[in-house]
């Protein structure tokens, strides 16, 4: 009996499973320690990815943007103006006015001409090619009636197209140093009011799984435009023919706009 309640008594090995205990906590402790490391390094190399995704998508979003800013757009009209014997009333006149659109101008304040204007200047000429049809179509309204042909002034514009419509077209930026190996895609979307939107998305990256996470990041900016497509016909004391600007447009741009799609989204 009194071997039994010393036993009871007898505190060896408590110490032992005490630290077993501890080790148990010091163990799970690390362990969370450990977990939290690992990840806020996961979010921080993700953070550091997304945020050189943006700096690249923004340095080639803003260079087109750039490009546009400091530029203008001269639309211009080929001109004719001839005088001739209306058949049906002897002795009447009527003059002819024939306008033809050919090339519009786009430079910049020190007269060169900006990087991509061989893309947006042919888009700019459609566009304003319409504005043109609908101011002349104003100035003769019976065109096509029984009495165009009555004395008077009368006016052409060739092509007889229909109204235009918003142009839309893709550039590439690929810059050297170090972001070498890298390529972006920057969709142009120029609507009939001249307002441009750029969007641009990575296509190209020298990580590949960098590639695949951000394939559907992009950046839009929007550029709203100052002045008009207009046409004052010149006073010519006789007939001739010459070439005459119709109006100038400049950009601002806004601000950059992030969006992130996921695959499903993306695909829909």
């Amino acid at each position: 009996m009194e071997s039994a309640a010393k036993k009871l008594k007898n505190d060896r090995g408590a110490s032992i499973i005490l630290a077993l205990v501890f080790l148990l906590v010091c163990v799970m402790v690390g362990s969370s320690v450990l977990m939290a490391a690992s990840s806020n390094a996961g979010r921080s190399r993700s953070n550091r990815q997304e945020q050189q995704m943006y700096l690249f998508l923004s340095s080639a979003l803003q260079l087109v943007a750039d490009d546009l800013t400091g530029a203008k757009y001269t639309c211009q009209v080929d001109y004719s103006r001839v005088t001739m014997p209306q058949y049906s009333v002897p002795g009447a006149l009527c003059v002819e006015h024939f306008f033809y659109p050919v090339n519009g101008k786009m430079t910049r304040s020190d007269g060169s001409a900006p990087l991509f204007a061989g893309f947006f200047r042919p888009a700019l000429d459609s566009i304003s090619a319409g504005d043109i049809k609908d101011i002349l179509a104003e100035q003769d309204p019976d065109k096509g009636s029984p009495d165009y042909e009555a004395p008077g002034d009368h006016y052409y514009y060739e092509p007889y197209n229909d109204a235009e419509t918003p142009q839309s077209f893709t550039l590439t930026v690929a810059p050297d140093g170090p972001l070498a190996g890298y390529e972006a895609q920057v969709d142009v979307i120029i609507d009939t009011n001249y307002r441009i939107t750029l969007t641009a998305r990575m296509t190209g990256a020298p990580d590949t799984k960098a590639l695949e996470l951000y394939q559907n990041y992009s950046l839009t900016t929007t550029l709203t435009r100052s002045g008009t497509v207009s046409l004052t016909i010149p006073e010519m004391a006789e007939d001739g023919e010459t070439t005459i600007p119709a109006g100038a447009i400049t950009w601002k741009a806004g601000k950059v706009v992030p969006e992130y799609r996921d695959t499903l989204e993306a695909e829909s």
